[in-house]
Order: C-alpha cells, then structure tokens, then sequence
C-alpha cells in the first residue's frame, strides 16, 4: 500500500525552504512555493526591493517619495504637513502658532508667511519687527531721498 498513511512534510513551517528573507513561503501538497513579499520583486528565492518612488507618478506623492525596503513615504516641503491620505500636502498656516512671529500682522502665503506693519511703521531688515516712522514718511521715500541726495521736491 505504499504511501498510504505518509504526511506530507510542511516545508515553510519545518524551515526547510529556501525562499529569500523577503519573501514568503506558501505550503503546497508535496511541496512549496516563494513569492516576494508586497514591496519586493523577484522570483521569491532572489527578492529585491521594488523602487516605487521611481515610477512616473512618484509614488503617488505630491511633494516627494522617499524609497525604503518594502515600502516608500511622501514627505512634503517646508511650510507644508502630510495629509491625513498620506499622499497630499497641505499649507501649515505658520500664523496660527505665536502669529509667526511678527510683531504685528503676519500674513499666511501657500507654504510660507510674510510680517507686515500697520501704517505709520515699516518691516526692520529682520523681517518680523516693525519700527516706528518718526518723520512720517513712507520708507520708499526716505530711500528715494537718501539716493538723490536728500534733494526734496
């Protein structure tokens, strides 16, 4: 009666496979096969990772793709967050958090902000102050004074 009564030995589960690291090993009657795992390609004994930030789409991601084994993740630039979708940017409105900084009116722009003054002050060359204009003159003004050599007209 031969092979009556004989099991079928489990190669995946006994370790006996030789399926890559990456891939995995799938049981099947007398035998078994490897498949690489999501992320990877190969013939399941030689599994490599799969680029996907490679591809014309860029993985999906709307600012960049960053490669990693098996998988990839968008990040987006300065002044933007990743979107809930994991794929999407949205603009960090920075005015929200201490008004960005600006001693008076801060300005939300698509991925950045810019300080403003109210009138009778102008932007000081660090970009968040606002200094008081003493002679009431508007600072393009003063420059166009200052150039042609205080001449007034």
């Amino acid at each position: 009666m031969g092979n009556v009564g004989l099991s079928d030995a489990d190669e995946c589960a006994e370790g006996s496979d030789d399926c890559h690291i990456d891939a995995l090993c799938q049981n099947t009657p007398k035998s078994y096969n490897c498949i690489c795992k999501p992320g990877y390609k190969g013939d399941g004994k030689h599994c490599e990772d799969m680029d996907e930030c490679e591809n014309d789409y860029n993985g999906g991601c709307v600012h960049e793709c960053i490669n990693i084994p098996g998988n990839y993740r968008c990040t987006c630039y300065d002044g933007f967050m990743l979107a809930h979708d994991g794929h999407n940017c949205m603009d960090v409105d920075e005015c929200r958090d201490n008004n960005g900084g600006c001693q008076q009116v801060c300005v939300n722009t698509m991925g950045s902000y810019e300080c403003q003054c109210t009138h009778g002050f102008f932007l000081s060359d660090n970009q968040h102050t606002c200094i008081h204009r003493s002679d009431g003159k508007t600072e393009n003004e003063r420059e166009c004074c200052q150039k042609v050599g205080d001449i007034r007209f």
